[in-house]
């Protein structure tokens, strides 16, 4: 039972990598063929910001959002259910 529950974890972890790595491909690909049939001054302030999205939307939900969790959560009381008074 063990070995067919850790067969089907690792086939998920396969099946999530291969179908995510495929998702991103398809997304750049069509963003990229999108952007190519812009006019030439369109596609050269655009294709950048194709490319830099996904990594600052990535950076954004991983670096900053934690953040300013943890700022928020610092002026809470222990049980983090409301906020400290001062004095």
């Amino acid at each position: 039972m063990q070995d067919t529950s850790n067969a089907i974890r690792l086939l998920s972890a396969i099946a999530a990598i291969i179908l995510g790595s495929g998702g991103v491909i398809a997304l750049f690909y069509v963003a990229n063929i999108v952007v190519n049939r812009l006019p030439y001054q369109a596609r050269s302030r655009i294709l950048p910001w194709v490319y830099m999205t996904p990594a600052l939307t990535v950076l954004t939900a991983f670096l900053i959002l934690p953040t300013i969790r943890t700022i928020i959560i610092s002026f809470m009381d222990r049980r983090s259910e409301s906020f400290c008074r001062a004095g």
